[in-house]
């Protein structure tokens, strides 16, 4: 299982979300993406936000996702849903 982290460096909800991130002890890696970096990485997996989390099983199939800025409580039960 993986977690891919689609976001900008002028977007500042993803820095956030960074931040956030560092704080929350994660079931899996985190890989982050700049959408303007890998524009195709962002299409093949429809992300049409930033920030975006695409929470990815061991087959690579996309399991569910989170978008946009929010809250460390919402991130955490989104991990444990």
């Amino acid at each position: 299982m993986r977690i891919l982290k689609f976001g900008a460096t002028w977007c500042n909800p993803c820095k956030t979300l960074a931040k956030l991130l560092e704080e929350i002890e994660m079931p899996c890696v985190v890989e982050n993406f700049d959408i303007e970096e890998l524009p195709e990485l962002a299409q093949k997996y429809r992300v049409r936000g930033v920030p975006t989390l695409v929470y990815l099983n061991s087959e690579d199939v996309e399991v569910k996702r989170l978008v946009g800025a929010q809250s460390k409580l919402k991130i955490e039960e989104w991990l444990n849903e």
